[in-house]
């Protein structure tokens, strides 16, 4: 079985072209107004397509949580992060967002 994968959610559109999540760790300074309303849109409109697997995002976005990358945040993942859509605990895609 063959599947799509959304990657690398949260975003890394305000990555500059330096800024390479496998080559270093990267700090993305960016609002979490501009996270939750521009960088996670499109991952919540594929989810809500029918989208099964999402791939997390190896930078810190401090406004998240200053300590540790989106792949190993409770507070990325968590309840209101589009990535909790996928959860096999949510219902439905609609159900967290």
């Amino acid at each position: 079985m063959v599947a799509a994968t959304l990657e690398h959610i949260l975003g890394l559109g305000s990555a500059s072209a330096s800024q390479n999540t496998d080559a270093r760790p990267v700090t993305l300074r960016t609002s979490l107004s501009t996270l939750r309303t521009v960088d996670e849109a499109p991952y919540r409109t594929a989810i809500l397509a029918g989208a099964k697997l999402v791939t997390l995002s190896w930078a810190v976005y401090p406004t998240l949580d200053a300590t540790r990358p989106a792949g190993l945040s409770t507070r990325s993942s968590g309840r209101n992060s589009v990535s909790a859509t996928v959860s096999p605990a949510s219902p439905s895609p609609a159900s967290c967002c």
